[in-house]
């Protein structure tokens, strides 16, 4: 099981891999809930990204928190401006207390990957060639028309063998009573690709949120 505490007082992986080239595509690999969970009514929720640097909390919970609509968010570094104070579990309840909330949600990375595929290439038909060979020649009667249209679908080119790199992102996703710091959910999430921070919370939320829902934790 997994406290609050020893969330907090773990570091994510450098995330200078999070701003990535490509499309992004994010799938939950693994989720558990507790038993006596029902469905959660939350009135105010903090958000936590952890991170060992204020430069890389701020964008990520500010993005947790523009994922959240219908309830008041706080996030951790309003509440504790240096990032090494959200592993104080002192301070951690004080300002919990003190904000009034009853619900957190933890987000940190817990994998970075590189998946290696390759294409074989080989020869691949030419239709740019089979094009302008038709509409250039076919007006000139049968005979040309005939040879040059037959040229063309003879015409190939070599597409050279191919290496692609993806970049596999796991984010742990953990939600909490404040109340008792109970662990409700958790959840891991796998994001190929991200473009930027914004797209991989906004992409894991929207997965994490419809998890949620298939289990009647939220409506």
């Amino acid at each position: 099981m997994l406290s609050l505490r020893s969330i907090i007082s773990r570091r994510l992986l450098p995330v200078a891999g999070l701003f990535l080239a490509a499309c992004a595509s994010t799938k939950l690999t693994d989720s558990w809930k507790a038993p006596e969970a029902g469905t959660i009514h939350f009135t105010k929720i903090l958000v936590m990204a952890v991170a060992p640097v204020d430069s890389l909390r701020h964008p990520a919970e500010d993005a947790m928190r523009a994922q959240i609509k219908t309830v008041p968010v706080v996030t951790s570094y309003e509440l504790l401006p240096k990032a090494e104070d959200g592993s104080d579990p002192v301070k951690l309840a004080a300002a919990i207390k003190a904000a009034g909330v009853d619900g957190i949600i933890v987000m940190r990375m817990v994998s970075s990957d590189s998946e290696v595929s390759y294409t074989t290439g080989g020869m691949m038909p030419s239709y740019y060639t089979s094009f302008n060979s038709y509409y250039g020649y076919n007006f000139r009667g049968y005979h040309n028309y005939y040879n040059n249209r037959y040229a063309a679908q003879a015409a190939f080119y070599y597409d050279p063998p191919k290496m692609y790199v993806d970049r596999i992102i796991g984010i742990e996703t953990n939600i909490y009573n404040a109340r008792d710091q109970a662990l409700i959910w958790t959840g891991i999430t796998k994001s190929t690709n991200p473009k930027g921070v914004d797209q991989l919370i906004a992409e894991v939320a929207g997965v994490v949120r419809s998890k949620l829902r298939s289990q009647g934790l939220i409506k």
